[in-house]
């Protein structure tokens, strides 16, 4: 599976209330115990990564990908939202955009922003 994480809009920082801040957000993509890290971006609440992660799914009736978007900081990052979908191998390429949720307790609570993913998922990868 090939995913590409293209952008994430309005993201923002609920913990601290201030919606006009911007944030230096990055983002984790994780499949089945493998995790890719984007580069942060500074001083952005628009960010467009354009970054790729390929897994090998070995389960896909099993395994979620999950994209979290973080705040990087001096001290301690600040989750912003992630998204969980499940992984159907289709045999071809299809654009998602996923609005951002909370995570633990808040897993059902929705969070400012979203982000939209390219994911190419196919049996064969010379096929991608």
């Amino acid at each position: 599976m090939l995913v590409c994480l293209m952008n994430s809009k309005a993201c923002s920082n609920p913990a601290v209330g201030l919606d006009n801040m911007s944030v230096d957000p990055y983002a984790l993509i994780m499949c089945e115990g493998k995790t890719v890290r984007t580069p942060t971006l500074k001083d952005t609440r628009n960010p467009e990564w354009h970054s790729s992660a390929l897994f090998f799914v070995r389960r896909p009736k099993k395994t979620h990908l999950v994209v979290q978007i973080w705040d990087r900081n001096d001290f301690c990052d600040s989750f912003l939202g992630q998204a969980k979908m499940t992984i159907d191998i289709n045999n071809r390429t299809v654009v998602l955009s996923h609005q951002l949720m909370g995570r633990r307790r808040q897993h059902n609570e929705n969070m400012p922003g979203a982000v939209t993913l390219e994911i190419a998922c196919y049996h064969d990868l010379l096929a991608v």
